[in-house]
Formats: C-alpha cells, structure tokens, sequence
C-alpha cells in the first residue's frame, strides 16, 4: 500500500504487511524506472498502460522489482506497476448462478455487497485456514473465527505473502501448514520449528 509519493527526488514510501506487522519500503526510481499502471477496468497485467510517477497516490497498491538493500527497507525499483483496487472480505449469503452474482455481507462495513462474476473474473476457493487468517488480518481482530468467503482485485499474480497459515484453539498450541522465512530449526527441539521466540510442532 503506498503511503507517500515524492516525484521531486523519485521515491515511494509503501507498507508491506506481514505475520508480524506492517513493515515500511522506500521504493527509489530512476528514469530508467519502467513505470506501468493498471487499466480502470481491468486488473490484468497485460492490460496495464505505461505512466508516471506523478499518477501514483497514496492509497493505491503496487508492486515493484528491483535491487533491496540488505536490512529490506529499500528498493531500488527497475520496474513498478500500480492501480486503485477495492479488496473485501465477506460472508457469503446467495449464489445466483444464472446471473453470476453473490449477494456477500462486508465484515469490515457489515454492509451487503453485491459481486458480479463476468468472463474475465478468477475464481479460487481458500482452504478455511487461509480464509480466516485473511479476515482476522483486515478485521484487526486476531482470535476470532469465522467462516468467511473472500473476494478481492489486486495487481500481480495470486497469493500468500510471507506469513503462517493455520489454525488453533483456546488452551491448544498453535499448528502452521507454513512457516515464514523468519522460522529456523534452533535453538528448538529436532521436530520443532521456530517462529519468533516461539517454538511450534
């Protein structure tokens, strides 16, 4: 998510957000930069159209590739792609499969939504797992469950950013299908991993 933008010197100040938190990025630009940003009605790669550094605002996503610095908290970009997308995350009340519409109820507003699936739309279904740490992470309430479904449009190919995915309950230790590169075997047991100053099965 970009947080400030400053043509004068070529920088973006983004935030990445993470298993353990949101972690600030200066993103640096050069004229050789290729800078692209998305169609407003599209979130294809292939449609996005060549820009400026000027048409990037705080609030948009991007994406950028490029050089880090060894601490990560810089970058100095060869190529950046931006746009303005909405991401929800909501429950699912009806299905009209022969209108292709979802009739969801936002979590974040608690406002009913209607989606629109058309040709171009991608559909996946989330392991549950996955589904509620995306809804715990928007809500800003870890600990609680939910079944929820989830929709969104951001730029760059599906995923999970570096992060835990799992599942636990009152009074039982946590079980991760995957761990974050900050997990290393030491200094826990032989069949435990480490993740913070935690160690897991």
């Amino acid at each position: 998510m970009v947080h400030a933008v400053e043509p004068a010197i070529g920088t973006i100040t983004i935030s990445i957000s993470g298993f353990t938190g949101n972690k600030t990025v200066i993103v640096h630009s050069s004229k050789d930069t290729v800078i692209r940003r998305y169609a407003p009605d599209s979130v294809k790669f292939d449609d996005a159209k060549l820009s400026t550094l000027e048409e990037i605002k705080p609030g948009d996503q991007l994406r950028a590739r490029g050089n880090r610095s060894d601490d990560g908290s810089e970058l100095t970009a060869s190529e950046i792609v931006s746009g303005t997308f909405r991401n929800l995350v909501g429950t699912i009340h009806s299905v009209d499969a022969s209108t292709g519409t979802l009739s969801v109820q936002d979590l974040l507003t608690k406002r009913p939504l209607q989606l629109k699936v058309v040709a171009e739309s991608q559909l996946r279904k989330l392991p549950a797992p996955a589904a509620q740490q995306i809804a715990m992470r928007l809500k800003g309430r870890p600990g609680t469950e939910t079944n929820a479904g989830s929709a969104s449009s951001a730029p760059g190919a599906s995923g999970s950013e570096g992060g835990m995915e799992g599942r636990s309950h009152p009074g039982e230790r946590p079980t991760f299908n995957r761990c974050s590169d900050d997990c290393r075997p030491p200094p826990c047991g032989p069949a435990e991993r480490r993740c913070g100053d935690d160690c897991f099965d």
